[in-house]
C-alpha cells in the first residue's frame, strides 16, 4: 500500500484523529472542530461573526507533520501561521495537544 507524500500515514492518521477528539473534549464548550488537509491537523472554532451574528469558522492552531515528527503553529496577528516560540519538532501528537491546552504563551 502506497501513501502519497501529501497525505498522513494510516497509523499517524488514527493517531491524530484520537488526540484531536481529546482536545475538543477538552475545551469543550467552545465550538471547535478538527480537520485533516494533506499532513496537516487544523483546530478552527467556530465564533459570531462580528456584524452578523452568523458564526464564522476561525482556524487557531495548526499541527503540521513532517519527516516524522509534528510541529505546533498558531495564528499570529498579521493572519499568518507562526511557529510556537521555542517548539521542536515531536513524533507525539499527544505532547503538542498538551501545548495547545496549556497555552503557556496565551496564543490559543
Amino acid at each position: 500500500m502506497s501513501v502519497a507524500k501529501s497525505e498522513l500515514p494510516y497509523f499517524v492518521r488514527k493517531q491524530a484523529e484520537k488526540a484531536s477528539q481529546h482536545l475538543l473534549a477538552a475545551l469543550h464548550p467552545r465550538q471547535l472542530v478538527a480537520e485533516i488537509v494533506g499532513c496537516r491537523l487544523v483546530i478552527s472554532e467556530f465564533c459570531p461573526h462580528p456584524t452578523h451574528g452568523s458564526p464564522i469558522k476561525t482556524p487557531f492552531a495548526l499541527l503540521d507533520y513532517q519527516a516524522g515528527a509534528w510541529l505546533l503553529l498558531f495564528r499570529g496577528h498579521n493572519g499568518r501561521w507562526q511557529a510556537l516560540p521555542g517548539d521542536v519538532p515531536e513524533r507525539s501528537i499527544e505532547k503538542k495537544i498538551a501545548l495547545i491546552l496549556q497555552d503557556c504563551h496565551g496564543v490559543f
